[in-house]
């Protein structure tokens, strides 16, 4: 559920609008996808700042971004 509303207000931020249900699911999947990558090098890079003993950031250093909702395949051939 966290996924989902994060999703929502991400789509909202911006401006994000799919042609149906079933593609609304699909990039759903991929930004939670987005989101699970973002999560874990944000904690690598915590456990790195506290392994070599240097201060921990106000903010997460990776976020969400705009493409969230593209895969790997996607992003390349449209931002290439």
């Amino acid at each position: 559920k966290a996924v989902f509303a994060q999703f929502v207000a991400w789509k909202s931020r911006f401006g994000k609008l799919y042609a149906s249900p079933s593609e609304n699911a699909y990039r759903l999947s991929v930004f939670a996808a987005q989101v699970d990558t973002v999560v874990k090098l944000n904690a690598q890079y915590d456990a790195y700042l506290q392994r070599t003993g240097q201060s921990a950031l106000s903010e997460a250093m990776f976020a969400v971004p705009a493409d969230a909702d593209l895969t790997t395949q996607e992003f390349a051939i449209l931002k290439t």
